[in-house]
């Protein structure tokens, strides 16, 4: 008897190790599975990044030019705006819109159009 124990002792000892091994390997398995899954999606949001800043930097690119063009236009708004502050400060409005209003308003109607033309022109893109 002494020696059935033994083979069936040895015997739930291997079943034991067998079926120990048999759950490693399919948990390993499903582990590398899911994984390889992750690993797969993980890799696809990686690409849509690159193409994101890609982007981006071709977006920051045409905001730069933007900008260039913008700073050159207030520049020169800013030189206009100067010529008009001098021009105003050698005349005197009062008297020459007291003296002679029909000129004087149609001067002003026809500056503060050009001016809300230019305006909207500048910011229509």
């Amino acid at each position: 008897m002494f020696g059935i124990e033994r083979i069936l002792i040895m015997g739930a000892l291997l079943a034991s190790v067998a079926g120990g091994a048999w759950f490693y390997v399919t948990s390993t398995e499903a582990t590398i599975e899911e994984l390889t899954v992750n690993n797969a999606l993980l890799q696809s949001i990686a690409e849509q990044n690159k193409e994101t800043v890609r982007q981006l930097r071709l977006d920051i690119s045409s905001e730069q030019a933007a900008i260039v063009v913008l700073n050159e236009a207030l520049r020169k708004s800013e030189e206009s705006r100067e010529g008009l502050i001098r021009i105003y400060r050698k005349h005197d409005l009062t008297r020459l819109a007291t003296a002679k209003p029909g000129l004087i308003e149609k001067r002003i109607n026809n500056g503060t159009a050009q001016v809300f033309d230019d305006l909207e022109s500048i910011t229509r893109n």
